[in-house]
């Protein structure tokens, strides 16, 4: 019996300990604090120009109301910013942070004309926003329909060099996962889904670009995509 009894609590120091969840009911008083939306708020109600990649300025998702009905809210803990308390959407549900490190992915592709930059900066994007447009060619037409990313600034920048040179185009993307969220199903049937940030950088223009897409897996990443230019 000792035996037993000695093995159960060494299985029990071995075992992780449980981690406290981020996020916590807090009173009106509370509330009523000046508190910070956790980062990524904003993503569950813009929404985005497909063909940009840029932000509408669109909100068909208030965003901004945090307080229930009896004057309660939801704060979490920011893990990643000192364990500042900030408050939460009652759009969004299950926020957390995902660790302070980055896992990187690197992945290289070249591309030679603008229609490819173009499709491969939209590739990302992994909601339909096809459906309704009608934009399919005919099967034996020799028509290639570019909407998303056409008017982005990876493409736009591929244009602009093509029309001095003959360049190919490289693109090296990074991704780092910060925060995760839930969104949540409105009696309306209409679903938020998680969002992601994207960010791009430009070599010498040093052009930033905000914007961000759709993830089914619920994560909030950010990305760090650098696009060149080179000559053949």
């Amino acid at each position: 019996m000792a035996a037993r009894l000695l093995l159960l609590g060494i299985v029990l120091l071995l075992l992780p300990l449980p981690i406290p969840a981020p996020c916590h009911t807090a009173a009106r008083s509370e509330c009523k604090r000046s508190h910070k939306f956790v980062p990524g708020a904003w993503l569950a109600g813009e929404g985005v120009d497909v063909t940009s990649l840029r932000r509408s300025g669109s909100f068909p998702v208030d965003t901004q109301r945090f307080l229930r009905p009896d004057g309660t809210c939801t704060l979490c803990e920011n893990a990643l910013q000192e364990g500042t308390l900030q408050r939460l959407p009652l759009a969004l549900t299950n926020w957390r942070a995902q660790g302070s490190g980055c896992q990187r992915h690197v992945t290289r592709a070249k591309v030679s004309s603008t229609e490819a930059v173009a499709r491969d900066a939209a590739r990302s994007i992994r909601n339909d926003w096809k459906v309704g447009l009608d934009v399919t060619p005919k099967p034996t037409s020799n028509v290639h329909v570019s909407v998303a990313g056409s008017h982005s600034q990876a493409a736009n920048f591929a244009a602009q060099k093509t029309h001095q040179d003959q360049y190919s185009f490289s693109t090296d993307t990074v991704e780092c996962r910060f925060y995760s969220s839930s969104a949540i199903v409105s009696a309306s049937g209409f679903y938020m889904w998680p969002n992601t940030i994207l960010l791009q950088m430009w070599p010498r223009e040093a052009k930033r670009l905000d914007t961000h897409q759709t993830d089914g897996k619920g994560r909030l990443r950010l990305f760090f995509r650098e696009v060149a230019g080179f000559t053949r």
